[in-house]
């Protein structure tokens, strides 16, 4: 008893002392003396006091952590992994995918590519001399009105030289004779000359002429000027300029269809219609104006065989890249020769039909003249 006692006393003697109760001095009491108590039931049922510095937690967390099966059945997670796997698994499996949802923007995008689409096939066409695909909705009298407006502004913002000089005497020669073969009655062609040094001529549609003063620092005789002379025509009688202007629609309305659906897209689409269509498709135009040209100076009797060598001549110095070629209006010099050396048959054999002799070139002339008095009034 006594010692049953001792081990009482050790364990419960700062319980007892905390509420009150006083324990016998002699360890061989039977029992102890009376203490006062806080409560009436026995100290054994009652609970320790509370610190209320340190308050208790309401559940004892144990030194090791207990071993529990996850959800996924493996041992050593404990209960705050269960719950946070729980949390991804309902954030996989909750959140639905996004729908696609037809807008009225997805209408008028499928309406629109359809309309289009419908309306390049009923203006596609084919090229003379080429029989390459184009789109082409720009009438020619449309062409030619356009033609007229920006020939006039040319010539108002530039120095022309006048009729009596011998540039200008000279290209009123060979024009005047590559357009009687044109087969164009509805253009008014006219023949200028202005004062610039660059090496460079063009035709606007309906048969606008304007020839700069450098190109005579490579040109020697009519025949080479003939060459030229023809290119630029065929440019107008291909309507090549009314061909840029009726894709250049078809490109428009797809820039701001994407511009509706996708956002600004100006950078990217600019440099793709550049490099994928624009510049290739301005390229395969001065190949089939060459080729052209050289029928139209053929059928002026001039000799074909000078086409090579002026545009030899125009290429001299043409150091450009393979890089640089595909990003260039105009093909390379030795292309454009080899192209013209490869129909350079076709257009002989068209001079030995047209000028057989003297006097098939006299009764040509006289045409001429016919058509154009005032070129060749003394």
């Amino acid at each position: 008893m006594i010692r049953s006692w001792s081990l009482l006393t050790r364990r419960f003697g700062s319980f007892a002392a905390s509420n009150g109760c006083c324990l016998p001095a002699r360890m061989g009491a039977v029992r102890p003396a009376p203490c006062r108590l806080l409560s009436s039931s026995p100290w054994w049922q009652q609970q320790p006091p509370q610190n209320p510095s340190f308050p208790r937690k309401s559940q004892a967390q144990p030194l090791i952590p207990l071993t529990s099966k996850s959800h996924s059945g493996k041992p050593g997670h404990d209960s705050r992994d269960n719950d946070r796997n729980r949390e991804d698994d309902s954030n996989h499996t909750n959140v639905n995918p996004p729908r696609f949802q037809w807008s009225r923007q997805h209408t008028i995008l499928v309406v629109g590519s359809v309309g289009l689409g419908v309306y390049v096939v009923f203006h596609l066409e084919r090229v003379p001399f080429s029989d390459r695909l184009r789109i082409m909705d720009v009438t020619e009298a449309t062409e030619i009105e356009l033609g007229e407006r920006h020939y006039r502004q040319l010539l108002a913002r530039s120095k022309v030289l006048p009729a009596s000089h011998v540039f200008s005497r000279r290209v009123a020669e060979v024009g005047s004779r590559i357009a009687a073969v044109a087969d164009k009655p509805q253009f008014k062609f006219e023949f200028h000359v202005v004062e610039d040094p660059s090496v460079n001529a063009a035709c606007l549609p309906g048969g606008k002429v304007i020839v700069n003063s450098g190109l005579f620092r490579i040109i020697e005789t009519d025949a080479e000027l003939s060459a030229v002379m023809g290119h630029e025509v065929s440019h107008a009688i291909l309507r090549h300029s009314a061909e840029k202007l009726s894709y250049g629609k078809i490109l428009n309305i797809l820039y701001y269809a994407l511009m509706l659906t996708v956002g600004d897209v100006r950078f990217f689409y600019n440099l793709i219609t550049q490099i994928a269509f624009e510049l290739p498709n301005s390229r395969k135009m001065e190949l089939e104006a060459d080729r052209m040209g050289l029928i139209l100076m053929a059928r002026a009797c001039y000799d074909p065989s000078s086409a090579p060598k002026v545009f030899r001549k125009l290429g001299k110095g043409d150091s450009r890249s393979a890089i640089g070629a595909y990003l260039s209006t105009h093909p390379v010099s030795d292309d454009r020769i080899q192209n013209i050396q490869k129909h350079l048959e076709e257009a002989m054999q068209i001079r030995a039909d047209h000028c057989s002799g003297n006097e098939d070139f006299a009764a040509f002339r006289s045409g001429v003249r016919s058509i154009f008095p005032s070129r060749f009034a003394s």
